[in-house]
């Protein structure tokens, strides 16, 4: 009697980390790290890359992401990713957010809105950069 519920209890089981596996990836879950980057993990990750890319253009009051998102409230978001090519590549472990950083930024001597939009994988890689001015 309790041989034949061993394999039962199997498929259930393993139907459960199935199940578990492909939520997690829809939600961000890095495997890699074995950690979820959360919306404010990643904002905090390229607003140090746009620190460090356009150190002398932005106000010298900005050294971290704090004084960043202090000087603008306003400045970002994160968004489903425009990359991802269909529903399958974001249960397979390819969904993509999109961080949208925007601030004002000195180009040619004037002061300009600037929009990055960082296409971006579950362990925070960078897919693709665009830009706006």
């Amino acid at each position: 009697m309790i041989v034949g519920r061993q394999p039962r209890a199997f498929g259930i089981c393993f139907g459960a980390v199935v199940v578990a596996y492909f939520a997690a990836n829809i939600i961000g879950f890095c495997y890699k790290d074995f950690r979820l980057y959360t919306d404010s993990d990643l904002i905090e990750r390229f607003i140090d890359v746009e620190i460090a890319t356009h150190r002398a253009a932005i106000a010298n009051t900005v050294q971290t992401p704090k004084d960043f998102i202090a000087n603008y409230p306003d400045c970002c978001k994160v968004a489903a990713g425009q990359q991802a090519l269909n529903w399958l590549m974001v249960v397979l472990g390819a969904g993509m957010r999109d961080v949208y950083l925007t601030y004002p930024l000195l180009i040619d001597e004037n002061l300009r809105q600037y929009t990055v939009i960082y296409s971006t994988d579950c362990c925070a890689g960078v897919w693709a950069k665009r830009t706006d001015y």
